[in-house]
């Protein structure tokens, strides 16, 4: 049983772990796509003010008063206890205060729902279609990052850069991703990155030459402007097919969809995605190669790799560095 803390044990630099919030939508999905309690991140900036720093993605990055932002929810602390000061990791954290953080819950939801089990979700029409929208807004808002100037993160990866930044002795070091990745994986394993990796690589779909401002040729793709991620009316499709599968025992699941239109669409769009995340971490901007085979395998490949190239909030509980202190009932 963890210790029950209070606000006033919090010291400065603890990762603060939000429980999921009962109710949203976004919040739940990201619980259940990381099979944790957990699904929002923070940084403790100043003992004294008792105030937080966080990345929500819908507002610039802020310091807010920690006691208003624990109302309602679990706290679970997280602490470096090797060290004796984590002023520089705060300090790094400020550096990028009132800085929009853009489509933060959007994008670190495509890429759950793209490297994540087939098997949360029952698949139907309603459920591919939702999924469809959430990877094109996905790829929409990283494209707009890409192109722009905004730093790529959300609040689990504002967190994370946090630590990264601060220098080599806050570095945190995460034990075991919380999607795992496996080329090999049976049907309960698999992912729709892993069905996109063999559907591009069997040859057999075409994606060469395709305008991206207009329509795939072959698969009738509705245009970008088209496929706009609803949270209230897509969201709950796809948190209502998560609830599903969990009753019906979900690890014994597989991929169906009701079409094969609806599946390729699925892959063309988890290619684009990973395409446009793989360009944002290697600092690529070469968008003709976006429309090749070659470069969205290369993609797919490197993100299959590299399983901690995004941080969701439940990775924080398995560093070798961080420890739980205990948690806060926020009331």
């Amino acid at each position: 049983m963890k210790t029950e803390l209070s606000i006033n044990e919090l010291k400065k630099g603890d990762v603060l772990l939000f429980s999921v919030l009962q109710g949203d939508i976004i919040s739940s999905l990201i619980g259940l796509l990381t099979n944790s309690d957990v699904s929002h991140a923070a940084l403790y900036a100043d003992e004294e003010k008792q105030t937080l720093l966080e990345a929500t993605g819908e507002h610039p990055v802020l310091e807010n008063p920690a006691r208003e932002r624990f109302a309602g929810r679990t706290i679970h602390v997280y602490r470096n206890r090797a060290l004796p000061s984590l002023d520089p990791v705060v300090e790094t954290g400020r550096k990028y205060l009132q800085q929009k953080l853009p489509y933060g819950g959007i994008y670190l939801l495509g890429l759950l729902l793209v490297t994540s089990k087939y098997c949360r979700f029952r698949w139907d029409r309603e459920t591919a279609g939702a999924a469809i929208c959430l990877l094109a807004s996905t790829y929409q808002a990283l494209r707009s990052l890409l192109e722009g100037s905004h730093p790529t993160a959300f609040c689990s990866q504002f967190v994370a850069k946090c630590y990264e930044e601060a220098g080599e002795p806050y570095q945190l070091h995460y034990k075991q991703p919380v999607i795992p990745l496996d080329a090999c994986a049976g049907d309960g394993e698999r992912s729709l990155l892993l069905e996109a990796l063999e559907e591009i690589d069997s040859g057999e779909l075409n994606i060469d030459g395709a305008d991206p401002d207009g329509y795939e040729e072959n698969f009738m793709i509705q245009e970008l402007s088209e496929n706009v991620f609803d949270t209230e009316k897509h969201g709950a499709i796809l948190l209502q097919s998560a609830r599903d599968a969990m009753a019906a025992c979900p690890e014994n699941g597989s991929f169906v969809c009701s079409s094969f239109k609806e599946k390729i669409e699925l892959v063309i769009w988890t290619g684009r995605v990973a395409y446009v995340w793989y360009c944002l971490l290697t600092h690529k901007k070469d968008w003709k190669s976006l429309w090749s085979r070659q470069a969205q395998k290369e993609a797919l490949l490197w993100l299959n790799e590299h399983r901690s190239s995004f941080i969701a909030p439940s990775d924080f509980k398995n560093t070798g560095e961080l420890s739980c202190e205990g948690c806060i009932a926020g009331n």
